[in-house]
């Protein structure tokens, strides 16, 4: 059964953010600060139109070891000068990265507004998990 709001797409390397985002995590995680990315593949996106969430595929498992688990690496929580809150939360599953979730929430008055394309931090805190 198709996971709503997932969308396959054609297999495609990890955009220069979501790399960033994917080092940053595994380096604040002493399990995991020694993943190698190179084969890393986006191969589905969120299509609710609302967050930015991407799931991910490797030939081989980062952390063997971990086959039958599933579970949070770590979480970015970025603020911007424009008032939305970002967590950037990556999660494992059989010791491979899984999905890389990245939920906006508007700080403001509740509303409709979208995420930009780009933005300015206020703060940006990185927790292990």
């Amino acid at each position: 059964m198709p996971i709503p709001h997932r969308r396959a797409i054609t297999p495609r390397t990890l955009s220069h953010q979501e790399s960033l985002w994917i080092q940053e995590i595994v380096a604040n995680n002493p399990r995991w600060k020694r993943v190698d990315l190179s084969n890393t593949q986006v191969i589905a996106e969120c299509d609710c139109g609302k967050c930015k969430t991407v799931y991910l595929s490797s030939p081989l498992p980062h952390q063997p070891g971990l086959e039958g688990t599933k579970g949070y690496i770590g979480r970015i929580e970025i603020v911007t000068f424009d008032e939305f809150l970002i967590t950037v939360t990556l999660d494992q599953q059989d010791g491979k990265l899984g999905e890389l979730y990245v939920d906006p929430l508007d700080l403001r008055e509740p509303g409709d507004r979208l995420l930009a394309e780009s933005w300015v931090e206020k703060s940006h805190t990185v927790t292990a998990m």
